[in-house]
């Protein structure tokens, strides 16, 4: 290792926000980020609501054990769906038009169902996120 000595970097590197949004795209939301512990969601329906590099997202413990992840945006007006984190959910609802959600994302109730078009309902779902349990 060469001697490369004390040195100093301006304070502008951390405070920049341009540099900070180059970074979030090409560095941080391409790799993988820790969002909690497993032990975090042990148990069907707990769930962790997560907000970092410019995202919201929520992950929930499956009623089969396994995972499932999605952004914390109601499809309807884009408020946040869950508020915090807890335990023991069988779905969230969005506190500004009653939208509700299964804890894996999808759209299970509409207030006034009937002023949306069907096909726009069909399958609506918060987007998902790519996730997986390390280390148990």
């Amino acid at each position: 290792m060469p001697p490369i000595g004390p040195s100093t970097l301006d304070a502008d590197v951390y405070r920049d926000p341009q540099r900070y949004e180059l970074e979030r795209i090409r560095v941080l939301n391409r790799s993988w980020q820790i969002i909690c512990r497993s032990s975090q969601i042990a148990n069907p329906g707990d769930f962790h609501a997560w907000s970092g590099n410019g995202e919201n997202i929520v992950i929930t413990r499956r009623q089969d054990g396994g995972l499932a992840g999605f952004h914390n945006v109601c499809q309807h007006r884009g408020a946040r769906i869950v508020p915090e984190s807890g335990t023991g959910a069988r779905r969230f609802t969005c506190r500004w038009h009653n939208w509700a959600y299964d804890i894996e994302g999808r759209v299970t109730g509409v207030p006034d169902r009937p002023d949306f078009d069907r096909e726009t309902l069909n399958g609506l779902r918060s987007p998902a996120v790519e996730l997986d349990e390390w280390g148990g």
